[in-house]
This record gives structure tokens, C-alpha cells and sequence, in this order.
């Protein structure tokens, strides 16, 4: 298995203040960073681009569905409400797939998979997503990890996002 950090980051930059001063979380949103306010659209975009790797290693791979570990709620309808409040709004169906996931500890569907994944990079819920043929974790600081038998070719991959060589921290979480 292969082993990989995803992450708008580039660590070329690792310790210099443009580095240093950049946003972490959907909480971020309204607030300046290096000058530039991060408005939701910027948001997601970004959030849009972590979805699009995150699907591109599921095709590579052949995934369609996930085991749910580590399931960790807090008060849902709270965090949804922070996030809409910052106009980053919760797709549709959200409160259903929650409870879905919450009974089977499953989630199938690319569509479901992507939704998913927002609600953890928006800090609405946080697991981990493992099948036997690739992982998906997120950590803190907007950071995603997969473990896969295939890497996704490098023409495929996105402008503003840093794909690098990282075994996830939250393996024997």
C-alpha cells in the first residue's frame, strides 16, 4: 500500500509567513489571511478540490464504498448551524446520511462519500474511511491522508493542492 498527504499546502514553503499565515478550518471564513479576506466561495473551492483527489483516488482504485471507523459526533444540529451561518451551506439529505451512517457505520456512493467528506473538513463530524483496498483520514488543519494500492496520475492532478509521500498519523487511531 502506498501512502499519501493531501493538502493545499506547499511545504516548499514550510516556516515562512505565507506558510504561517493561512486559514485552517471552515471557522476561518470571514477572517484575513495574507491580506485577502477567505469568503465561502474561496472556501469551497478549495473544499471542492480536496473532494475531486479524494474521488480520483477512489476511481483509480475502485472504491465505491467505505467502512466508517472512529465515528466521532458532537451536537450535529450546532455545527450545522455554524457552518450555514457562514454561508459554507450543508448539501441536502445531510441529517439523513448522518443518521444512515450512524446505524450501519457504512457509506456507499460516490455522491454520499463526497457529502461525507465535506461534513469532516467542515468539522461538522470527523471518522475514518476504510475498506480493505484504500483508507481515506483527516487531520487537523485541513490535512487528508490515503492509503491505496494505486496513485493517481500526476496529470490528474490539481493546481493549488500538494500531493506528497505521508503515512497517515491517525493509522493506529
Amino acid at each position: 500500500m502506498e501512502y499519501f498527504r493531501i493538502t493545499k499546502y506547499n511545504h516548499e514553503k514550510f516556516g515562512t509567513s505565507e506558510y504561517m499565515n493561512d486559514w485552517t478550518s471552515v471557522s476561518d471564513v470571514g477572517k484575513t489571511f495574507g491580506g485577502k479576506v477567505l469568503t465561502p466561495d474561496v472556501y469551497i473551492e478549495t473544499e471542492n478540490k480536496y473532494i475531486y483527489l479524494l474521488c480520483e483516488f477512489m476511481k483509480e482504485n475502485s472504491v465505491s464504498a467505505f467502512n466508517i471507523c472512529g465515528l466521532e459526533r458532537c451536537d450535529i444540529e450546532e455545527n450545522l448551524d455554524r457552518i450555514n451561518s457562514r454561508d459554507v451551506h450543508i448539501p441536502e439529505g445531510t441529517k439523513e446520511l448522518i443518521s444512515s451512517i450512524s446505524k450501519t457505520q457504512k457509506i456507499e456512493g460516490v455522491e454520499n462519500i463526497s457529502i461525507l467528506a465535506r461534513l469532516i473538513l467542515r468539522e461538522v463530524l470527523w471518522c475514518k474511511l476504510e475498506p480493505p483496498h484504500m483508507f481515506v483520514h483527516f487531520g487537523y488543519d485541513y490535512y487528508m491522508y490515503v492509503g491505496c494500492k494505486k496513485k493517481i496520475d500526476k496529470n490528474r492532478y490539481i493546481e493549488g493542492m500538494y500531493i506528497e509521500p505521508f503515512k497517515s498519523p491517525y493509522l493506529d487511531y
